[in-house]
C-alpha cells in the first residue's frame, strides 16, 4: 500500500440528537431538603430548647460566676473542613473533638446506584463535640431555624462553618448517659455480675472531657472528685497527659455501691455530670496484682532507694501491649518534660516480660522529644538495665541479648540496699536458686564487679550518649 493510500471511513448522516438528563451519581450521597431536614428533628430541637430552660435555672439559683455548659454532638454526612473556625468564633463555644466513622443509611439520607434506586452503601460520617454554654446554644439553635427558613442566605464572615454544617447536618442533641456508659449492655452485666459480690472493690475509670482552660480543667477535676466521694467511692490516681488531651480517673467502689453510682437520679449525680466523657469498667485483670498493700509497699520500697517522686500512669498490668503505643510514650514525655534527667534507665528490649518490652520500646521513642520540641532538655545518655528473671532469659535469637558496657560499683552496702527493697515488694523475692533471690542478686553484683575490677557493681548497657 502507498502511504498516500488511505482506508475509506463511513460516517452517518448529521442529525439532531437530544441530551439525555444525566442520572444522580454515586459520588453524593440524597439528603433531604433544608426545610424538611429542619421538620424532622423538631424533637432534637426542643430537646436542645429545655437544656436551654434548665440552664436558665441554674443561673438564677446558683453562685455567682458558674455558668452552666452542655457538650452538643453533632453528626453530620460528610465533613465539614470549617467548623472548627466558625467554632472559635463563638463566645461560649468551646471545640472538644472530632471523630469519623462510617454510619448506615436511612430513609433520608443515603447512596443511590446509576438507576436511582437506594443502595445499602454506608455513609461516610463524622461526629463533632463542642461545649457550649446558654448564649451559644441559643445561637445556634436561632442560627439553624435562620437556615431553615431560607438555605440562600449569606452567613456572616467566617460563619460559613456552621451553614456547612447545616446542609449535612444529620443529627443534633447533647452528650448523654448512654455515651457517658459507652455500652448500656456491657456495663449492665458488669453491674449484675458484681452485684453478687456487695464487699468487693471494683475499679473503673472516669475520662474527662479535655478543655483548654487549666482553670476549667482543674474546677471539673475537683467536682468530678467530690461527687466520687459523695458516691461513697475513692480516687486510686489521676492521669493527666496534655500532648494527647487525656485527664482522667481512676476509682474504687464497693459492688454493692456500683449500681448507686451509676444509677443515681440527675441533678449534681456523677453519671450525669456533664464533665464526665466516659465512664469505662476496667476488666479485673488489669488490677489483679495491685492492691492497696501493694501500693503501700511499692512506696516503702522507693523510699528506701531514695526514689523522690513517681509518675502514675493507669495502664493494665501484664497487658501493656493493650495500650496504644502512642499513649506509652507521651506519658513517658510528659515525665520528661518535668523531671529534665540526663540519664533514663529503662528495661533491654530482649526482655522476656512483654510490660517491659512495651516500656522500653516507648522509652526509645520518648528520647526523641527535644527534637519535636527544642523547648524540652534533650537527654544525654540511654541506658538498658538487668533485670533477674527476665533479661538472661533472651531466648528469641532474633534479639540481640544484653551486652553490658557500663558497670557502677555499688559496694556490699549496695547490693544489700537492693535486696531489702525488693524483699519489700510483695511476691518479688524467691528462694535460691530462683535469679529473684538473695544469693543469686548478689552472685551477680560479685560477677559483674569482678568483671571489671571492683567487689560489686550493677551492669548497664549504654545504648546512647550525648555530650
Amino acid at each position: 500500500m502507498k502511504t498516500t493510500d488511505f482506508p475509506i471511513l463511513m460516517f452517518p448522516k448529521p442529525a439532531p440528537a437530544d441530551r439525555t438528563k444525566r442520572k444522580r451519581g454515586t459520588s453524593e450521597p440524597h439528603k433531604p431538603e433544608a426545610k424538611e431536614n429542619y421538620q424532622r428533628m423538631a424533637p432534637r430541637l426542643e430537646e436542645l430548647q429545655e437544656v436551654i430552660r434548665k440552664m436558665d435555672i441554674q443561673i438564677q439559683s446558683g453562685a455567682e460566676g458558674v455558668e452552666p455548659e452542655s457538650v452538643l454532638v453533632l453528626e453530620t454526612v460528610g465533613r465539614v473542613d470549617d467548623f472548627r473556625t466558625a467554632v472559635q468564633r463563638v463566645p461560649g463555644l468551646e471545640w472538644l473533638m472530632e471523630e469519623d466513622f462510617d454510619a448506615a443509611p436511612d430513609e433520608e439520607f443515603y447512596f443511590e446506584n446509576k438507576k436511582g434506586e437506594r443502595t445499602n452503601r454506608k455513609l461516610s460520617s463524622r461526629l463533632y463535640l463542642v461545649s457550649t454554654n446558654k448564649e451559644a446554644l441559643e445561637m445556634l439553635v436561632n442560627l439553624y431555624a435562620r437556615y431553615s427558613d431560607n438555605p440562600a442566605t449569606d452567613f456572616d464572615p467566617g460563619y460559613a462553618g456552621f451553614k456547612s454544617v447545616f446542609e449535612q447536618l444529620r443529627t443534633i442533641r447533647t452528650w448523654n448517659y448512654t455515651d457517658r456508659l459507652d455500652g448500656s449492655n456491657s456495663v449492665e452485666d458488669w453491674i449484675s455480675s458484681h452485684e453478687l459480690q456487695p464487699d468487693r472493690n471494683l475499679k473503673f475509670q472516669i475520662e474527662l472531657w479535655y478543655r483548654n482552660s487549666e482553670q476549667k480543667r482543674n474546677k471539673a477535676q475537683s467536682d468530678v472528685v467530690d461527687l466520687v466521694k459523695t458516691s461513697g467511692g475513692r480516687v486510686i490516681s489521676i492521669s493527666h497527659i496534655p500532648e494527647i488531651r487525656y485527664q482522667a480517673l481512676l476509682v474504687e467502689v464497693t459492688g454493692g455501691s456500683l449500681r448507686q453510682i451509676i444509677q443515681l437520679l440527675e441533678g449534681g449525680s456523677l453519671i450525669h455530670s456533664p464533665e464526665v466523657m466516659y465512664f469505662k469498667p476496667m476488666p479485673q485483670t488489669m488490677f489483679d496484682f495491685i492492691s492497696d498493700e501493694d501500693i503501700v509497699q511499692m512506696e516503702e520500697a522507693l523510699n528506701h532507694i531514695g526514689v523522690g517522686k513517681r509518675y502514675d500512669g493507669m495502664f493494665p498490668n501484664i497487658e501493656m501491649n493493650t495500650v496504644p503505643h502512642l499513649q506509652l510514650v507521651q506519658h513517658i514525655e510528659s515525665a520528661i518534660k518535668e523531671s529534665e534527667p540526663d540519664i533514663i534507665i529503662t528495661h533491654h528490649p530482649a526482655d522476656t516480660n512483654n510490660d517491659h518490652l512495651q516500656t522500653s520500646m516507648a522509652c526509645q521513642e520518648a528520647i526523641r522529644l527535644f527534637q519535636r520540641r527544642p523547648e524540652v532538655k534533650p537527654v544525654k545518655e540511654f541506658w538498658y538495665m538487668e533485670v533477674p528473671s527476665c533479661t538472661e532469659w533472651a531466648v528469641n535469637s532474633a534479639m540481640q541479648k544484653f551486652t553490658p558496657n557500663c558497670y557502677v560499683e555499688v559496694g556490699k552496702d549496695g547490693v544489700n540496699v537492693k535486696i531489702k527493697a525488693l524483699s519489700m515488694y510483695r511476691g518479688v523475692m524467691r528462694p535460691y536458686p530462683h535469679p529473684r533471690s538473695a544469693e543469686y542478686i548478689t552472685g551477680l553484683a560479685a560477677m559483674r564487679g569482678s568483671q571489671w575490677g571492683v567487689n560489686y557493681a550493677e551492669a548497664f548497657e549504654v545504648a546512647m550518649r550525648k555530650y
